[in-house]
């Protein structure tokens, strides 16, 4: 993932409003549903795309693997301990 994926810019946004553990703690209830989410956000990335959302097609091309959703939680994990 490159510097400006959707990861980075996400974990940016919730480390600096100080919600990384809130977040942890909903990925890892809902990590089931992840797969079934990435295929909503792929069916609603055309429509998202001309209201000017580019990244809904990147959210569920990492949701849709594990090692998409790892790298999420491993980021946020990053950002809680540079934190602490």
């Amino acid at each position: 993932m490159n510097a400006t994926s959707p990861i980075e810019a996400s974990v940016e946004s919730i480390a600096r409003r100080q919600l990384v553990a809130p977040v942890l703690l909903f990925l890892t209830g809902h990590r089931p549903l992840a797969f079934a989410a990435a295929h909503v956000l792929a069916l609603a990335a055309p429509v998202a795309d001309l209201l000017g959302q580019r990244s809904v097609m990147q959210w569920a091309e990492i949701l849709s693997t594990a090692d998409g959703l790892a790298h999420l939680e491993a980021a946020l994990n990053t950002a809680n301990a540079s934190k602490a």
